[in-house]
């Protein structure tokens, strides 16, 4: 932020700068610490001064200003657009002196913009230290939940206050997050996020699917950004503590297989080498219960179906053949609960769509024994008119 100061003089900034650490570091010992009476400023002193802007940053928590250069030097605080200064009773902002040539302003949840420093002839004002409202955690995965190797999955990253609540985003300063994937082996990947629709909280999720093809740690680095006023780029956050751990596992492969028949579906498992893998070994309990199906007809759930397992790695749904015309789509889910840790089940696609046209199938025979019966009372009535 200090390409935005406007320098009074050209005195060396390299003191003040120190001066103003350890004045901040001894603040707690200091008994000089006094709230900014601005009824103090001798007008007088200042008529030669000058003005000095500083352009601060939205969601700003604290910042912390020097004022050294001049001993005794007065200041007067504007607010951006205020015709007046801050008043003595203002208890956004405090005043810390250490003798006649230190002094250090805080100003907290200072507005965004261009504020403006009337100082005494001599003195500058500079930003030494500033702390932002934002905070953020990560939401999914979250610690408690295994991540197997080969899983597939959104990371959501939760934007908050410094109090862990919401956060009060002006429309003015939008917020903008963009992760960055630390793997194992040290590649990295970036991933644009979006703000999840419908959510009370600045909740976001990357826009891609994350795909975790090896075990061990992965760390995140996420940065939350915005502009100023004057369109430059602000970083409010980096957090590059969240991560999460991905178990070693062993991945199986189910697709469906060619159509056996039209009254049912056939899925084949086959593990890292392509080979068909019995599923047996690797789920606890019976494999019938690995899988289930929910059918659909025109949008509307009409039933769950069994999968059973029929051996050497294939299950098998068995559709009723007899079903209303419409459109279908069958969903495939895997009860990850019963797979053993070290395996992974994926799922070449999830959903499976067909069609059904016509009369249902069990009224056509229905219909061909009345057309047959209406031809026998046909030809008795002929028999008997002759």
């Amino acid at each position: 932020m200090d390409s935005a100061i406007t320098v009074c003089d050209e005195t060396s900034e390299e003191p003040v700068r120190v001066a103003g650490m350890l004045l901040l570091l001894l603040a707690p010992a200091i008994s000089a610490r006094t709230i900014f009476d601005r009824s103090r400023v001798a007008e007088d002193r200042m008529a030669e001064g000058c003005v000095q802007t500083l352009l601060l940053p939205p969601y700003l928590e604290t910042v912390v200003l020097d004022v050294a250069g001049a001993r005794g030097a007065e200041v007067a605080v504007f607010a951006p657009d205020a015709l007046l200064p801050l008043g003595a009773f203002n208890d956004t902002i405090d005043e810390i002196k250490a003798g006649d040539v230190l002094r250090t302003i805080v100003i907290r949840r200072p507005a965004p913009g261009r504020w403006r420093f009337r100082l005494s002839p001599g003195a500058r004002i500079r930003i030494l230290w500033q702390r932002f409202l934002v905070r953020g955690a990560l939401v999914r995965p979250i610690a408690l939940q295994m991540v197997r190797q080969h899983d597939r999955f959104w990371i959501d990253y939760r934007v908050f206050d410094n109090e862990g609540g919401p956060l009060s985003v002006s429309a003015d300063y939008p917020l903008s997050l963009r992760l960055t994937l630390i793997q194992p082996d040290g590649q990295q990947r970036s991933y644009e996020m979006s703000r999840l629709p419908g959510t009370d909280s600045w909740q976001f999720r990357t826009r891609q699917q994350i795909e975790c093809e090896l075990a061990g740690r992965y760390w995140l680095n996420v940065e939350v950004t915005t502009r100023d006023l004057e369109g430059q780029r602000v970083s409010l956050l980096r957090d590059q503590a969240s991560g999460f751990s991905v178990t070693p596992s062993m991945l199986i492969e189910c697709g469906v297989a060619p159509a056996a028949g039209a009254d049912r579906v056939d899925i084949q498992c086959r593990d890292e080498k392509r080979k068909m893998f019995d599923l047996s070994s690797a789920v606890r309990g019976s494999p019938n219960a690995l899988m289930k199906g929910l059918l659909w007809r025109d949008g509307q759930l009409v039933e769950a179906l069994a999968i059973d397992y029929v051996g050497l790695g294939r299950l098998r749904v068995v559709l009723q053949p007899r079903r209303a015309g419409g459109s279908y789509r069958l969903r495939l889910m895997v009860d990850r609960s019963r797979l053993l840790d070290s395996y992974n089940v994926r799922l070449q696609s999830t959903d499976l769509s067909f069609q059904v046209t016509g009369e249902p199938q069990y009224r056509v025979p229905i219909i061909a024994i009345a057309i047959l019966i209406g031809l026998a009372a046909a030809l008795r009535m002929s028999k008997r008119s002759r």
